[in-house]
């Protein structure tokens, strides 16, 4: 599997985490699951949920699954967001694991926030009034529980232009739809919200993450360029 996709989406979470304290916001197994089209790779499934709770800090796992010639692929990411005293939340931590892992690997500053176009970690987890910068129209989305109203936000960077649709009534703000276009492959891909989880368990123990493997880090820098 490639994970070039994996890495673009980083921290395609809930839309802005702004909350005083995430603890009153958040719920440990909670998320959403989506339906990714890419040009480059098999259709997936990526679903997207909380694995750790505090009042300034929030983890968030990945996992997205594809199935490639009758075989089933399986990826997980996991990453730590802090809050400073000012600005976006920060990521601080980051591990990753595959079907073909013994243990997870974690990863180093570089990959966690190296990937090129628009970097998302910029205006989801920023303020509002940065969020709003991008605010293009309100309206209805099509999601598999009916019509959700929903704010269509738009940005580009270095040649990445992602649209996103995020929910108006519902809190935490769910991402219901993602359209990203650019130059590179890894660039074109879509998001639809299929269902909310609740009560995943963690697939990364961070306390089992061992070095990052040399093919692992080959990986990576593959994938970011």
């Amino acid at each position: 599997m490639k994970i070039s996709l994996f890495v673009s989406l980083l921290l395609l979470f809930t839309s802005s985490v702004v909350a005083d304290d995430f603890t009153g916001l958040y719920k440990v197994g909670s998320g959403q699951t989506y339906y990714m089209k890419s040009k480059d790779q098999a259709d997936a499934t990526v679903s997207i949920y909380t694995t750790k709770v505090e009042k300034d800090s929030l983890d968030i796992e990945y996992y997205i699954q594809s199935q490639n010639s009758f075989i089933k692929q399986e990826l997980w990411q996991q990453f730590r967001l802090e809050k400073g005293s000012k600005g976006p939340l920060k990521l601080t931590k980051g591990y990753i694991l595959s079907d073909n892992m013994k243990n997870p690997e974690t990863m180093e500053s570089k990959h966690i926030k190296g990937a090129d176009g628009v970097q998302m970690t910029d205006f989801l987890f920023g303020s509002f009034d940065e969020i709003n910068k991008h605010l293009k129209n309100t309206e209805e989305v099509e999601v598999p529980a009916g019509k959700v109203k929903a704010h269509r936000y738009s940005i580009s960077n270095n040649g990445q232009t992602v649209e996103f649709w995020i929910s108006v009534d519902t809190k935490p703000l769910t991402m219901l739809k993602l359209v990203s276009k650019g130059k590179k492959k890894h660039h074109n891909y879509s998001l639809n919200l299929e269902t909310l989880v609740r009560n995943v368990k963690a697939k990364i123990d961070p306390k089992k993450s061992v070095a990052l493997s040399k093919s692992t880090r080959k990986l990576l820098e593959t994938s970011l360029k």
